[in-house]
């Protein structure tokens, strides 16, 4: 029942920390800084929306593969540790990335509608965009 859970909150937190930091430090160091594009423009949310959306899946990608790995280890009762090092064993660094192009399906079009919305939700109750 409880198979994956260490693994789960691992992606979790980098899930979450990379969606929301990238998204941040892309649309105020880059575009509004650097590239003097508008804060509150939908252009910049979706332009910092896409990039976080990129670092969210590569961030999140090796947790969810071990977590997958850890779920399935039906009986021989292996944790996120020793899947993690029969990974990098088998496949090298790049094994940690299988499913990438699955995950951002899935991950991508929900960080970009989040990230865009949330931006719409500051401007309804009157909170700037930073």
């Amino acid at each position: 029942l409880w198979a994956g859970t260490s693994a789960t909150v691992v992606r979790a937190a980098l899930l979450t920390s990379a969606q929301l930091g990238t998204y941040d430090v892309i649309k105020n160091d880059l575009l509004v800084r650097r590239l003097s594009l508008e804060p509150s423009a939908p252009s910049t949310h979706l332009g910092a929306s896409l990039v976080a959306s990129v670092f969210t899946v590569t961030a999140s990608n090796p947790p969810d593969v071990v977590k997958t790995r850890v779920m399935n280890d039906v009986g021989r009762r292996t944790g996120p540790l020793g899947h993690a090092w029969e990974i990098l064993r088998a496949h090298g660094p790049g094994g940690f990335m299988k499913g990438w192009t699955a995950s951002y399906c899935r991950l991508g079009p929900h960080t970009i509608i989040s990230l865009m919305l949330i931006e719409e939700v500051r401007k309804l109750v009157g909170l700037s965009t930073y």
